[in-house]
């Protein structure tokens, strides 16, 4: 079978099918024109009615219900400052009246712990904080 070569086929082809796909594109939608006249005419331009907004009504509660204690919104929050990179923390208040080895420091310092509770033994004061026992020197 003989083949018949058109010099410069593939960009032709090419050609050609972007001419064909152009032609079937979609025409742009012509914008409507106000149409002139003689006499300006003013039109109203449409303004929202007010709406009623309903009224709540008391509905009883159920018997369920309690009202929530007000003093779960205030809540005494103490913090305090460690500044003494060699300040321990112990695991329990035992380890802290012993001073064992059972102990921690603060991983940053200076840094804040926050002061849970407050507890006195053998004339010593020791701070619960966030992350054991503390004694209080150790705590600003």
């Amino acid at each position: 079978m003989a083949r018949i070569r058109i010099p410069g086929g593939v960009p032709l082809l090419f050609c050609v099918l972007f001419l064909f796909l152009t032609a079937c594109a979609a025409e742009a939608t012509p914008t409507p024109q106000a149409a002139a006249s003689a006499t300006p005419t003013w039109t109203a331009s449409p303004t929202a009615s007010p709406s009623v907004t309903p009224t709540a009504t008391s509905t009883p509660e159920p018997t369920w219900y309690q009202p929530l204690d007000e003093s779960y919104g205030r809540m005494a929050y103490r913090y305090g400052l460690v500044e003494d990179p060699d300040a321990r923390i112990y695991a329990s208040l035992e380890d802290a009246l012993n001073q064992t080895g059972n102990f921690d420091t603060m991983p940053v310092v200076p840094g804040y712990v926050s002061i849970v509770r407050e507890d006195e033994r053998d004339g010593k004061t020791f701070y619960v904080v966030n992350y054991g026992w503390m004694e209080t020197g150790a705590v600003q």
